[in-house]
């Protein structure tokens, strides 16, 4: 193998082994990822090295250009990968519906504590965890400034009664829309 291929193949694959600390110490990819993707990177430092591993690997195998067994266990890899990721987000939906089904019930309990005791519990908003990612702060940031909207809008206010009916009507209804019926009534 010609040195400045060879060469480019080592640097890479030390990249890439330099990508996968970097992503594990800034908690970007999780321990339980790492080691496939670590096998990875030392695979490929290794056969950059010595390329000729890969010849007789792939002539032992039955493989006539190594290329192709690169490309036989590239497809193995995205494979395993592939794999591994839809095994974890069906467990996270499993986990979410769970959360879901528990938050229902929560709220279930709240409002029935609320119609026996007499009393509302105003829901306040609920602070999201800390990211590290500057688009989530502003983004978190201009949900807080246009506050919360349980806050803004109070259903009751936007309810009148109907003093010849005693049906509630909205307010914000549009104009003429409820002079059209009592028209009509009448």
């Amino acid at each position: 193998m010609p040195t400045l291929p060879r060469a480019l193949s080592i640097l890479l694959s030390l990249g890439l082994l330099a990508l996968i600390a970097s992503m594990l110490r800034r908690r970007k990819l999780r321990e339980k990822y790492v080691a496939l993707w670590i096998v990875v990177g030392l695979a490929a430092t290794v056969l950059s090295i010595w390329p000729a591993a890969l010849v007789s690997i792939s002539n032992s195998l039955g493989f006539q250009v190594p290329s192709n067994f690169l490309f036989f266990v590239d497809g193995l890899l995205l494979l395993l990968v592939s794999i591994q990721l839809s095994a974890e987000v069906s467990k996270l939906e499993d986990r979410t519906e769970v959360i879901a089904q528990e938050l229902a019930i929560i709220s279930m309990r709240l409002t029935s504590a609320q119609t026996k005791s007499g009393t509302e519990v105003e829901p306040g908003p609920v602070d999201p965890p800390e990211r590290n990612s500057s688009l989530d702060l502003q983004q978190s940031q201009s949900d807080q400034d246009r506050g919360n909207a349980a806050d803004l809008i109070d259903p009751e206010a936007l309810m009148q009664k109907d003093e010849r009916t005693g049906e509630d009507n909205y307010v914000n209804q549009p104009s003429g829309q409820g002079d059209n019926e009592s028209e009509a009534e009448a």
